[in-house]
């Protein structure tokens, strides 16, 4: 990595290899989400990922289970509660 990149410039922007890295992926799997809509920037033959907002879209992509459906309980003897019969 050149030694010329401005330091407001690595504040934003992180190297695939090191964002990958970080999230505990490959580099494969990061080209793999940029082609599913991860912001990226071609830039002195590196590609670079927005930290904020490539954290962001990875967030967006995580989902979240429903939550588990109430069983219905029984309905306890000492409430004495009696069903109407049906009409013969």
């Amino acid at each position: 990595m050149p030694e010329t990149l401005d330091s407001d410039f690595l504040a934003v922007y992180e190297k695939e290899s090191d964002w990958a890295e970080g999230h505990g992926i490959s580099q494969r799997t990061a080209a793999r989400y940029r082609a599913l809509g991860l912001p990226f920037l071609t830039f002195g033959g590196w590609i670079w990922i927005p930290k904020h907002e490539g954290r962001e879209w990875i967030a967006s992509r995580v989902k979240r289970r429903n939550p588990r459906r109430q069983r219905r309980q029984a309905i306890p003897a000492s409430l004495n509660i009696i069903a109407p019969r049906a009409p013969p």
